[in-house]
């Protein structure tokens, strides 16, 4: 419910609350689980379920010290490949942001004068070959990818 309506753009601030309130408690559930049991895999829960577990770690940003806890769990299960590499990047990333570092691999973004720009992203020489070690387009073309998601609407 709440990935379908981020990715439909900016949600009201009604929308926003409902989807505030959906992952506190989701992810104040699955906390418990995780740090009980582990991150849950594909034979637990099926690949559907193991994607909407990394969803609510992902987006818990309130909750930086359970997103750093379950980061090693992330890079376990990618090298089972129970997960895919984005993921792995995209929490490396989250959490580094939050801390106020640079990005490894260059999947965080912020809006600026209206234009979706890539936060700063320490090495940026090789971080296509991070990107690569995880299974990742160049970042070049991540950005065409996002750029044609996240664009503004034309004006009429």
């Amino acid at each position: 419910f709440t990935q379908d309506l981020r990715t439909k753009g900016c949600p009201s601030q009604s929308t926003a609350q409902r989807m505030a309130a959906v992952d506190s408690n989701n992810t104040a559930w699955l906390r418990k689980r995780v740090l009980t049991e582990g991150f849950p895999t594909p034979e637990q829960v099926g690949k559907d379920g193991v994607e909407a577990a990394f969803l609510l770690v992902q987006h818990a940003d309130a909750d930086l010290e359970f997103q750093e806890r379950v980061l090693p769990m992330i890079e376990a299960a990618f090298r089972r490949g129970t997960i895919e590499g984005q993921s792995l990047a995209l929490l490396t990333d989250r959490i580094l942001k939050a801390r106020g570092h640079a990005q490894r691999y260059g999947t965080q973004t912020s809006m600026k004068g209206g234009s979706l720009v890539i936060d700063p992203i320490e090495d940026s020489a090789t971080v296509d070959d991070r990107r690569a070690m995880l299974g990742l387009m160049p970042l070049k073309d991540y950005k065409r990818v996002l750029d044609s998601i996240y664009a503004p609407a034309p004006k009429r």
